[in-house]
């Protein structure tokens, strides 16, 4: 991303933009889920307040916030895997910064 946006090199290899779309959309999928989590832990003070401490522990979070990654890995690995089997896909060089598998 560096070199495309520095050096105005227009190129990437087709496993770098794989690269970077899968740790661009893991790391997005991730940002979602824990502003997710946020709310539920908001949630359990709002509405449980007594019993927060007991509902709300490390334990419970930890599981969470792992199964979020655990989610937005395979999500990732999933998409990534059928973006591999498309037949455009067989080029060396593709001509843009992002692959265009957002859109």
């Amino acid at each position: 991303v560096i070199d495309t946006f520095w050096f105005n090199n227009k190129y990437i290899s087709y496993s770098n933009c794989l690269t970077y779309s899968f740790f661009y959309y893991v790391l997005l999928t991730m940002q979602s889920l824990n502003l997710a989590l946020l709310s539920f832990d908001r949630l359990i003070a709002i509405t449980f307040p007594l019993r927060y401490q007991i509902i709300v522990s490390l334990k419970t979070m930890f599981s969470l916030v792992a199964a979020c990654w655990i989610i937005s890995i395979f999500d990732m690995i999933v998409a990534v895997g059928f973006l591999i089997r498309l037949s455009f896909c067989r080029s060396v060089v593709i001509n843009s910064y992002f692959c265009d598998y957002g859109p």
